[in-house]
């Protein structure tokens, strides 16, 4: 006898495997990014950009005076007052060094002042397909001059908008917000039920609450397209057909 939950688990197939519509969406091409190697302690390059030239497949959205940079986890900023020094675990940020997504080289994005900045990315998509969003931000804390750790002196966002022939559909849903000492692994269906488009818009941004100097890291970003319903159903039936003839085979 067949058993069912053997079919639902095949109609619901991981798709871990999917292609990621992103570019640079793992943060780990620096072409053309300023490298910039700190003195002390070690002596591992980071890469900046103030948005000329831009991250490679990243475009800058909201001017401040923002820089996105490209940091290396292995080093040790600890003595070194830079904004990678604020991407350690005595900030409150060991979840997002320690993560699966987190891939040893990540994004950043920071601010001065009462400031936002934004980096984004548009891809192109079908109409009738549903996409998955995907990704780990986080908010290094900072402390006043008390030493006390101060929350919420900038916000960081994650979000996207979805567009058909060029317009908006739906604008900036966010898929997470960080403060202070935040990490927030996030995934999100973009579904066309909210309104058929034909590309999405993907974004992460900074903005100082506080008026003073504001960052956001990034890593792991992914945006693949979930399987059509008709298609999964056909791979479980398919499968179901194997197993049913491997039973008559064998019995």
């Amino acid at each position: 006898m067949l058993v069912i939950p053997v079919a639902v688990s095949i109609l619901y197939v991981n798709n871990a495997s999917a292609q990621n519509l992103l570019v640079n969406g793992d943060f780990n091409d620096t072409t053309g990014m300023d490298p910039f190697i700190p003195t002390a302690p070690g002596d591992v390059t980071a890469y900046w950009s103030d948005f000329t030239p831009e991250v490679p497949g990243w475009h800058d959205a909201l001017i401040g005076t923002g820089y996105a940079f490209h940091g290396n986890l292995s080093f040790d900023y600890s003595n070194v007052q830079l904004s990678p020094g604020w991407l350690t675990v005595d900030e409150g940020v060991g979840a997002f060094v320690d993560h699966g997504l987190s891939s040893g080289v990540y994004g950043g994005l920071n601010v001065y002042s009462n400031e936002s900045a934004a980096m984004c990315q548009t891809v192109a998509t079908n109409i009738g397909t549903d996409y998955v969003f995907s990704g780990l931000v986080s908010n290094p804390s900072t402390d006043n001059a008390e030493g006390e750790e101060v929350n919420a002196n900038a916000k960081g966002l994650v979000y996207y908008s979805t567009l058909l022939g060029g317009v908006e559909v739906s604008s900036n849903v966010v898929v997470a917000t960080v403060y202070d000492q935040d990490t927030i692994s996030f995934s999100q269906v973009i579904s066309q039920a909210s309104g058929a488009f034909d590309s999405i818009e993907v974004c992460y941004s900074i903005e100082s609450l506080d008026g003073g100097s504001s960052f956001v890291a990034v890593d792991g970003f992914s945006l693949t397209a979930v399987p059509e319903a008709s298609s999964a159903i056909l791979l479980g039936l398919g499968s179901l057909g194997l197993l049913a003839r491997r039973k008559r085979v064998y019995n």
